[in-house]
């Protein structure tokens, strides 16, 4: 795979800050372990020193699945907003255009306020609504084959609008689980665990994995839908084929994090500022980036009393968004 020095450059010294950030992350926090307490709980399984039973079970129950949840949904998040942005050929784009985030939130929302028992199905519930939404918005903007770009946005928009409004009237009628529900909605990786992990990171390979092996193709999907054409590329079924990769890493993400704003809207820019807009390295680079952001903000929402992730995403990434749009970095993919 051809990577530009540049983007080889840029991904090696994201995963060094990714990795420091990631040590600090596990020994910071409301219980703050010494050096040597981290590396014995991390060469040890947990409980099996009774001095460190207590850090054990910080660490290995409570850190360490969240770091990773707060990791994986970042480079998610991240590389679905470049898949999104590249088929739509729109700046605007994130992984929440086609509905995503509504659908999502739909499914979760209503077994959290009518089945309060079940909450261990919210994922999935999330999960299964959002791939749902995403193929009734494929459907309705599907036109003699093909799926025009203004058409995909509108579809999405409109779907969304509705299916936000169906939130809001459930939220509106509930009589039970508001709270853990609201809470939800905000966004973040408070009380998640090993069960969230395990549910999520097949989907993060999955659709990472997709999006990973075709550079080349979304390279000449930038030159255009009728230019791609021309070099024989099948310019419908792969701009499906990346849409349902990057709503399948949008969809786990959504369903385990709650809904987190402009990870997947502000990152991708940043990384073509840093790395340029050839996909041989722009992906895995904004994966990265995705990463590091959303790691950064969970550790600052926890040193700060848990305050909601999404909240916190919205408060860095709406300034930055808005001084890209300033200083005209917008104007391409």
């Amino acid at each position: 795979m051809r990577i530009s020095t540049k983007a080889r450059r840029g991904c090696i010294v994201a995963g060094l800050f990714l990795l420091v950030l990631t040590v600090v992350a596990l020994k910071t926090g409301a219980v703050d372990l010494t050096w040597g307490q981290l590396i014995r709980v991390l060469l040890h399984p947990p409980g099996a020193d009774g001095r460190d039973r207590l850090v054990a079970d910080v660490l290995w129950e409570i850190r360490l699945p969240r770091i990773l949840l707060a990791l994986g949904v970042g480079a998610a998040l991240a590389m679905a907003g470049v898949g999104y942005q590249a088929v739509l050929n729109n700046v605007l784009a994130d992984p929440y255009l086609l509905g995503v985030s509504a659908g999502a939130s739909l499914g979760a929302v209503s077994v959290m306020l009518g089945f309060h028992r079940f909450t261990h199905w919210v994922p999935l519930a999330a999960f299964l609504t959002a791939m749902l939404t995403v193929a009734v918005v494929l459907f309705l903007a599907r036109v003699g084959g093909r799926y025009p770009p203004e058409r995909l946005v509108l579809s999405g928009v409109v779907i969304s609008s509705l299916l936000t409004a169906g939130v809001s009237v459930l939220l509106i009628l509930a009589q039970g689980q508001l709270k853990e529900a609201f809470f939800w909605l905000l966004g973040g990786f408070a009380q998640r665990g090993w069960v969230e992990w395990q549910a999520f990171w097949p989907y993060l390979v999955a659709g990472g994995l997709g999006l990973l092996l075709i550079p080349r193709e979304l390279n000449l999907l930038s030159l255009g839908e009728e230019a791609a054409g021309n070099l024989g590329m099948a310019v419908e079924p792969f701009k499906v084929a990346v849409l349902v990769a990057s709503s399948l890493l949008a969809a786990a993400a959504v369903a385990v994090g709650g809904v987190i704003g402009f990870v997947g809207l502000v990152v991708p820019h940043m990384a073509r500022l840093i790395v340029g807009p050839d996909h041989h390295g722009l992906m895995a680079f904004a994966g990265l980036c995705g990463a590091v952001l959303l790691l950064g903000a969970d550790f600052l929402a926890r040193l700060m009393g848990e305050i909601p992730v999404g909240v916190l995403t919205a408060l860095l990434g709406g300034p930055f968004f808005l001084w890209l749009l300033r200083r005209g970095a917008m104007g391409g993919r």
